[in-house]
């Protein structure tokens, strides 16, 4: 912080606002069996994992950021076991 300021708070809440949309794209794709839902929280769930890792690389922030990468995309596998529904049925 003390050499780019408040700016890294930004840098730091983007795995914060991921979980966030993840949590509520998984929750709508329960609760509405949306698929389309499903393969966004998939796909930014993957994206933060591939970005965690570049960041490693790059910079140290990839350390913290790889494990709620993981811990997002076991819990897209879960949701996933749980409502195997096609799209379009309802219970």
């Amino acid at each position: 912080m003390a050499h780019d300021g408040i700016a890294v708070l930004g840098l730091a809440a983007i795995p914060l606002v991921v979980a966030l949309g993840v949590g509520l794209l998984l929750w709508f794709a329960v609760r509405r069996g949306s698929r389309p839902a499903a393969l966004a929280a998939w796909t930014l769930a993957i994206a933060l994992t591939a970005v965690a890792v570049v960041g490693f690389v790059t910079i140290l922030i990839g350390v913290v950021v790889i494990p709620v990468g993981v811990l997002l995309i076991i819990a897209c596998t879960r949701v996933a076991s749980v409502n195997p529904r096609a799209p379009g049925q309802h219970s």
